[in-house]
């Protein structure tokens, strides 16, 4: 059985919105911090489980203010959807 714990952080980002509404010339986005937790387990040498929850934490997504981007944030560099769970599983069918 293996852990993994990792964690991401975005700085603080000025994001120039060319006169968002509320926002002025330049929104100042503060910094986000992820934590990333999962575990997997090798039942032999072909098969294998691994479970996780990426943004631990829950953090959200700055929002912009500017309709014109996907989901009124940068979802390139943060997470739109807060918290999420994966589970996989994988077998090597042939050696």
């Amino acid at each position: 059985m293996h852990a993994v714990l990792s964690g991401r952080k975005i700085s603080m980002v000025a994001q120039n919105c060319g006169g968002c509404p509320g926002a002025g010339p330049a929104a100042r986005l503060g910094s986000r911090h992820y934590l990333d937790l999962g575990l997997g387990y090798e039942f032999s040498d072909s098969k294998t489980i691994r479970l996780g929850i990426n943004s631990f934490t829950d953090t959200t997504a700055p929002l912009i203010g500017d309709a014109s981007i996907s989901n009124n944030t940068d979802d390139l560099l943060y997470d739109v959807f807060g918290r999420s769970y994966y589970l996989s599983l994988s077998a090597r069918l042939f050696q």
